[in-house]
């Protein structure tokens, strides 16, 4: 019994809570939801810490640059998109 709990909560409940916030958060962008975003990012917070915790380095990375694209999508969420136009040659 032990082991089954050092191993579901060897990173102190901080890997259950990125899969949680990730999936919530992916959801809720699905349904067209801003506020998914922000809970993706808390979402890389919680991966970013469980990376540093257990030493990869990749991880780290990954979830940092997730933090950042998902600060980006919630900044330009409201902007307008760029228009394009295609011009028919005769």
């Amino acid at each position: 019994m032990h082991a089954l709990t050092h191993t579901l909560f060897q990173f102190y409940g901080l890997d259950w809570m990125t899969m949680i916030f990730g999936l919530t958060g992916s959801y809720m962008i699905s349904n067209r939801d801003k506020r998914g975003l922000a809970i993706n990012a808390l979402a890389c917070v919680f991966g970013l810490s469980v990376a540093l915790l257990s030493g990869q380095a990749g991880f780290v990375a990954y979830n940092a640059i997730l933090i950042l694209l998902m600060c980006k999508g919630l900044l330009s969420w409201n902007q307008p998109q760029l228009q394009t136009r295609t011009i028919e040659v005769q």
